[in-house]
């Protein structure tokens, strides 16, 4: 079980970004994590020093933020789609927890801790347990759309190009085997990672990334079939 970050360990953090290191080990549990996921999830640990300097600390001395779905797009600089994606992304992974205060008042964010001890698991159960408020209730805070308009924001979050990109992934490891193809597919979020300017065409530039894998190791390997194959960074 995840545990909410507390004040002390907010206090005793050092003032950068900080990823961590499940986050890219192909072996856990959060590898499969989209990487806008996983930026946004280093950004807002960051803000815990504002979190402190407004005492927004509840009476377990755990850490919250206050953000609107406005706020939060400027942040993580994207749209409201995308961030509505990023959270239940973050809340199906047990990495984010929100809670209600009602009378009016914005939403709770608490950011919880990795756990190096979860292993894959299926997401679907999970998923249908928790979700993000403005997925699964208006807010009038944040929102102002109906429960037409949430299916609909639902039905684009998982679009087309991510479906895409999902198919490719998979053609990928079943044309390479798994070793290779996971290889590759590591390789294309990295050139992602170190070339990505705007977060909001991460779909098309990741879709881009992968192909360009898939065909520097095509060439590579058309030289001789005795070559083993590391991956290569940049385009």
């Amino acid at each position: 079980m995840s545990q909410r970050i507390n004040l002390n360990q907010v206090e005793s953090s050092e003032r950068f970004y900080r990823i961590p290191k499940l986050f890219t080990d192909e072996n856990s549990y959060y590898f499969s994590m989209k990487l806008e996921s996983k930026f946004a999830y280093a950004l807002l640990k960051d803000r815990f020093e504002l979190s402190v300097k407004n005492k927004w600390v509840d009476e377990e001395n755990n850490v919250f933020l206050i953000f609107t779905v406005k706020e939060l797009e400027k942040v993580l600089g994207c749209g409201k789609n995308k961030v509505i994606q990023i959270k239940k992304e973050l809340t199906e992974y047990g990495l984010l927890e929100e809670e209600r205060q009602g009378l009016n008042r914005p939403n709770r964010l608490y950011v919880l801790n990795v756990d190096a001890t979860r292993k894959f698991e299926n997401q679907t159960s999970r998923s249908s347990e928790i979700k993000p408020q403005e997925v699964s209730k208006s807010n009038p805070n944040d929102t102002k759309y109906n429960e037409t308009e949430i299916s609909e924001t639902n039905n684009k979050i998982i679009d087309e190009e991510e479906e895409k990109i999902e198919k490719k992934k998979s053609e990928i490891i079943s044309d390479f085997g798994k070793s290779i193809g996971k290889s590759l597919i590591s390789e294309a979020e990295l050139n992602t990672k170190m070339n990505l300017k705007d977060i909001t065409y991460f779909n098309q530039y990741f879709s881009k990334a992968l192909d360009n894998a898939v065909e520097k190791y095509k060439k590579f390997n058309s030289k001789t079939d005795d070559y083993f194959y590391i991956p290569m960074e940049g385009f």
